[in-house]
């Protein structure tokens, strides 16, 4: 076991929340377009009235491909009859089906409140009849996941109503009598015997509604970026194999970046159109790339079939060659961008703008008009852009989240390109956050001393510390490094320079009082000044640090106070479950039954 990571306790992970846990590996699922409700499509069924219903999904409307969850009824134009608001696991995340299918001036509606019971009437049983045709409901909180309806109840097409019979949740009958024509709006309040009539508010304003229809047309799947991902650096090779290689990123001005092959009936005909349109690009000063993934796409076409494809075209459109790495980035900057991670289809363009910026993702052929309209965006409002986001109109609920760069890195570092993580840190840093800008930073030099590249790890460490002058983030990843290969000795030196850059740094000072109790090299070893380091820090907060009682409890046991040992370590073990950490919980119990031996724990040497 090497030095701990000391976070808050009260918000440490459990294993389930690990990296590879079975919550990751279900927003994994979900985000590559698994479905939880089995792809099926919403339904709705008629009461027929004689015990028996029919389907009518989709003649009502409501049999969207929706991922949907759960379904709110409200009468939210007042107009006697119920909508419907159905929310989704994806988008849009909200539909308001509004009823308009008939005449509900005869409907009833009725709200309740209560006095001596709860004031909305939860549990309220409402009765209504005229002997033959007897009508019951009763007011509920809570309808479905996270949802709750409206608490006015709705009786359709009922009859000619004069009383109305309500058992209030504290069990004592009341009749209401109404004066009135059947229909409207009423509210009955606990204890007044009268239904009083409700005049309905006139609503300011309503959700636009949506013809269903996209805004631009159903030739191409558009998607306005509203974040701006820097565009990373595209590895290109010519078609010809003795041409020296090129490189997207050398392109200035906005550029629209197209993938085709050579089999694509509709890359082909994409192409064509676009040499035939090339003047309408040039005159909004966009520059377009075609990058032929011939060879790479799985099929048995090579770049020599692109090469005779490009030749027979004739185009003036420049084409390259893509790479797999270039493939792999441009699949990155895809997943950030939408949830579902889905493979990139044939064709698809990227378009970026005078700062190689993403502002536009169309899947499928798109039109030059489409493309030069688009490109006006990029100087736009963010309000601007984020309409442009949606296919449909509408009105915003709330803000949308914002992201951040740091994700994309982290993807970048995933996939092994940590020269190219590094170079799109640098270019935009000022992209970042402080906070994040330092995390990122220091796990990239991590990543180049894994690798072995000692020199630009240090050029990473050298600029977390100008990033925040009194971080010991680079020493204690460094005295890590040097714990998990063995290396004791570099690791003590290492956090021995964050003990002294810290200032009290408690992770600095419990990782290496860890590593003097603990390192396989007896040389590395201090047990006093390990008892004394960590004698300090379970001081500092309070002994309510389960890790750190851990490091005090083994520094005791390599000064053989095996009575001390045990019973800190025997704390620290309840201490980690009641916070449920159980991974360190497990790790000290096997501790415990060392010191209880009289063991001492000892780091392994590495091979």
């Amino acid at each position: 076991m090497l030095s701990q990571d000391l976070g808050a306790p009260i918000s440490s992970s459990g294993p389930n929340d690990s990296a590879d846990g079975p919550g990751a590996q279900l927003i994994d699922y979900v985000r590559r377009g698994y479905s939880f409700s089995g792809r099926e499509r919403n339904c709705a069924y008629m009461n027929l009235g004689d015990g028996t219903f029919a389907d009518v999904s989709g003649v009502s409307g409501i049999d969207f491909p929706d991922d949907s969850r759960a379904v709110g009824q409200v009468d939210w134009d007042f107009d006697g009859d119920v909508d419907l608001w159905i929310s989704n696991r994806n988008g849009p995340q909200l539909r308001l089906l509004r009823n308009d299918i008939c005449d509900a001036s005869g409907n009833l509606r009725l709200r309740l409140r209560g006095t001596e019971s709860n004031r909305d009437a939860i549990g309220a049983r409402v009765t209504i009849g005229n002997g033959e045709d007897t009508r019951v409901q009763t007011v509920r909180a809570g309808d479905g996941y996270l949802t709750q309806s409206s608490k006015w109840l709705n009786f359709a097409n009922c009859p000619d109503v004069r009383q109305i019979i309500v058992r209030w949740p504290n069990g004592r009958n009341e009749t209401f009598s109404i004066d009135a024509e059947p229909g409207g709006h009423f509210s009955l309040v606990e204890g007044s015997g009268t239904a009083e009539a409700w005049e309905p508010p006139v609503r300011a304003s309503s959700p636009d509604r949506s013809s269903g229809e996209n805004k631009i047309g159903k030739s191409v799947s558009r998607t306005i970026s509203v974040v701006g991902l820097p565009m990373p650096t595209l590895p290109l090779e010519p078609l010809e194999q003795d041409t020296a290689n090129s490189n997207e990123a050398e392109t200035k001005g906005p550029l629209l970046l197209t993938l085709w092959a050579s089999w694509c009936a509709p890359c082909i005909e994409e192409l064509s159109a676009w040499h035939q349109q090339i003047d309408k690009f040039q005159a909004a000063g966009i520059d377009v790339l075609a990058l032929s993934v011939d060879g790479l796409d799985g099929k048995k076409s090579t770049r020599e079939d692109a090469k005779r494809t490009a030749e027979r075209l004739d185009l003036a459109i420049p084409v390259a060659a893509a790479t797999e790495e270039a493939i792999e980035r441009l699949q990155l900057v895809h997943d950030y961008l939408f949830s579902l991670k889905q493979p990139l289809p044939l064709p698809v363009s990227f378009l970026l703008d005078a700062e190689h910026r993403v502002l536009a993702v169309y899947k499928g052929s798109v039109a030059p008009e489409q493309v030069t309209a688009d490109l006006k965006l990029q100087d736009a409002t963010y309000a601007i852009k984020r309409d442009a986001t949606t296919p449909f109109h509408g009105r915003w609920a709330g803000q949308p989240r914002t992201l951040t760069l740091g994700p994309f890195v982290l993807d970048l570092i995933k996939t092994g390109a940590l020269v190219e993580a590094s170079k799109y840190v640098q270019v935009n840093q000022i992209r970042f956050a402080k906070a994040e800008l330092l995390t990122l930073v220091v796990q990239l030099g991590m990543e180049h001393l894994k690798a072995g590249n000692k020199q630009l790890a240090e050029q990473h460490f050298d600029m977390a510390r100008k990033i925040e002058p009194k971080t010991v983030g680079p020493e204690i990843q460094q005295g890590k490094h040097w714990e998990s290969v063995g290396d004791f000795q570099a690791a003590r030196e290492s956090y021995e320079a964050a003990v002294r850059r810290g200032n009290g740094s408690l992770q600095a000072a419990n990782n290496l009082a860890w590593l003097l109790a603990t390192a396989a090299d007896e040389s590395v070893r201090d047990a006093d000044r390990a008892v004394t380091l960590a004698t300090a820090a379970a001081k500092a907060t309070k002994g309510h640090h389960p890790g750190i009682l851990d490091t005090l409890a083994t520094s005791l046991a390599n000064q053989e106070r095996w009575d001390e040992a045990v019973e800190l370590s025997r704390r620290a073990e309840t201490l980690a479950r009641q916070l449920k950490m159980f991974h360190l919980a497990d790790d000290i119990a096997d501790r415990t039954e060392l010191f209880a031996a009289q063991e001492k724990f000892t780091q392994q040497a590495a091979n």
